[in-house]
């Protein structure tokens, strides 16, 4: 019966493919492998498929994107990125039975998840981030996978729960398939345990971050940002795992931050701005020298900065003063520390951080003159200090940073304008620094500064004056006569 039964779906294949049985029995691996990438190239219209030969006698492992073992089975294919749209074809597993990673990325692939993959049991990475639409299949075949990637789709219903027993997985990424059916992450996840990637950003998952997210001892990267999780983080969160990244972002979280995610110096990213954090920043984080971004702004953590924290928070209750100590943190490119209530002097030492970038020091209570050794750093693009209490010159140095983003309005500056900040038109970035004047004559019109004196200098303690011009803006001139004289 057996044997009748696979006669007749060898005359079935062969009339498919508009051969004989005989001649279906004849021809070889490659031959079928071919035949596909045939139907391949008629199934996803793009101008790099349009590369490829198909009619020819080319074997198909000699073709861009493909890869066989010693056998000549094709055992990857990788045409992720080639702007290929229309439909993978079914039967993908009849035609490579050895295949083991299938990358679809990065395409226009606007139809449904292809149920055939399902029947793929060598297949070790599966990545389709390619606008899929539709539901999708029971993924428990495949039993070998240990990538899933099918971030940015447009799928709909319920997660395939299934997912849970794929116990080889060690990426998971579902970022931003907000149709999917998530509400909650499911319990069963617990049975990842050789997981390390995480990601599922933006999937309107609801209810508590699982306990069991902090017992997940391989786990080295966690993305949960941009749902809808509330309560307390995990509080084992990164104490049994080399945790590389943390992203808890846009959720509605409270308590206090997680104090064990540097535990094995790996951590590198950890950001979970825009959640209701309470509390003061964990000591933790500035023993933390792995740590080469903190981003922890818009909650409602309040204290002062620990002396060693290198990653600094804004738009918090932050006080006290900046630790010169941050000048250790040599590998900064950004601070941004804006929106708090910080006192005291700007240390010079942050001159040092020769890779910064970007210095963001808004609305604070910084009450110190502006350091020299800020122009000293010739990687930075945005310089912020406005809205503080800085005062005295603006130094002569800091020049060498224009024609770069620079603002240092609404402070308590006195004395000329630079000559650059005039010819650069850059007069706004000082605006509201009310003992600020022009050193030259400018038209009338201008009237947001007044004159400065032309000439004036200091002999034996006496002040003498000449040439003093208050034709404009008379009402500065005590804030432009220096203290001696008051």
């Amino acid at each position: 019966m057996r044997r009748l039964q696979t006669l007749e779906l060898l005359k079935f294949c062969a009339r498919k493919e508009g051969m004989t049985p005989q001649q279906l029995l004849e021809a070889t691996p490659t031959d079928d492998q071919t035949r596909f990438l045939r139907i391949m190239k008629k199934s996803l219209p793009g101008n790099l498929l349009a590369g490829w030969n198909v009619n020819g006698s080319k074997p198909a492992c000699n073709y861009t994107g493909i890869k066989c073992n010693n056998l000549g089975y094709v055992v990857k294919i990788d045409v992720s990125g080639w702007s290929l749209s229309g439909r993978f074809p079914e039967d993908v597993y009849t035609y490579f039975p050895e295949l083991r990673i299938l990358r679809l990325g990065h395409n226009h692939l606007h139809r449904k998840f292809p149920d055939n993959i399902t029947n793929c049991p060598s297949l070790e990475e599966l990545n389709m981030t390619t606008y899929l639409s539709g539901t999708l299949s029971d993924l428990s075949q495949l039993i070998s996978l240990k990538m899933l990637d099918l971030a940015y789709n447009y799928f709909m219903g319920k997660f395939p729960l299934s997912v849970s027993n794929l116990t080889n997985l060690e990426l998971l990424n579902f970022n931003e398939n907000s149709g999917v059916n998530f509400w909650q992450l499911p319990d069963n996840f617990s049975k990842l345990t050789k997981l390390k990637y995480m990601i599922l950003s933006a999937c309107k998952i609801h209810g508590q971050i699982p306990a069991f997210i902090g017992n997940m001892t391989s786990l080295v990267d966690l993305d949960l940002s941009g749902n809808f999780f509330t309560g307390q983080v995990p509080k084992d969160l990164g104490k049994w795992s080399p945790m590389i990244a943390i992203d808890l972002s846009e959720n509605q979280l409270s308590g206090e931050l997680p104090t064990d995610t540097c535990i094995g110096w790996k951590l590198l990213y950890f950001c979970a701005l825009d959640n209701m954090f309470s509390g003061g920043l964990p000591e933790t984080f500035g023993s933390c020298l792995s740590l080469l971004r903190l981003r922890i702004s818009r909650n409602h953590l309040q204290g002062s900065i620990p002396e060693r924290i290198l990653g600094l928070p804004r738009k918090n209750m932050i006080s006290g003063i900046l630790p010169p100590e941050i000048s250790h943190a040599i590998s900064l490119v950004k601070i941004d520390l804006s929106h708090n209530i910080l006192s005291g002097p700007v240390p010079s030492e942050i001159g040092n951080l020769k890779r910064l970038k970007s210095l963001v020091l808004q609305r604070n209570k910084f009450s110190s003159l502006i350091p020299e050794t800020l122009s000293s750093l010739t990687s930075l693009n945005v310089l912020d200090l406005s809205s503080n209490l800085l005062k005295g010159n603006i130094p002569e140095r800091l020049f060498d940073l224009l024609p770069n983003s620079i603002n240092l309005s609404n402070n308590l500056l006195y004395g000329a304008i630079p000559k650059p900040f005039i010819d650069g038109g850059l007069l706004e970035s000082v605006s509201n620094n009310p003992s600020l004047c022009f050193s030259v004559n400018l038209s009338s019109s201008d009237t947001k500064f007044p004159t400065c004196p032309h000439t004036y200098f200091r002999k034996k303690n006496q002040l003498h004056l000449v040439d003093w011009d208050f034709s404009r803006n008379c009402d500065h001139w005590r804030s432009l006569v220096p203290d001696v004289l008051v």
